[in-house]
């Protein structure tokens, strides 16, 4: 589950006119998810662009931007590293990219996780 929230000047103009992508980067892809109003659309990396892998939803665009991708989608399995951005994009021009240098990190959980996020 990811959920972006805009800065509030510009916000309106934000979500009519600019696109909503994350770059994730896993062991072992290059991947862009764009949020295309009801639905993400999920691309690979290639030599010659990007292939479409999958597509799903749910997303909701309003005033924050959210969309829900199950991890096997994403091809990482548990310990591994999933590096993600995003980008707002307007006709291929990027308005911005957050953060604006390096990815954030994630160590994607296992079963031990959950569970002790769920047990006292």
């Amino acid at each position: 589950y990811v959920r972006v929230v805009p800065p509030p000047e510009g916000r309106a103009s934000w979500l009519q006119h600019a696109r909503c992508e994350l770059l994730l980067s896993t062991p072992r892809h290059l991947l862009r998810l764009h949020l295309d109003g009801a639905k993400w659309l999920l691309e690979q990396a290639e030599r010659d662009g990007w292939l479409m892998r999958s597509t799903g939803g749910p997303v909701s665009l309003g005033a924050t931007a959210e969309c829900a991708i199950p991890l096997a989608n994403l091809g990482v399995g548990a310990g591994e590293v999933l590096s993600l951005a995003v980008r707002i994009t307007q006709d291929e021009l990027v308005l911005g990219r957050y953060p604006a240098d390096g990815a954030i990190e994630l160590v994607v959980p296992d079963d031990e996780t959950y569970l002790g996020n769920w047990c006292a």
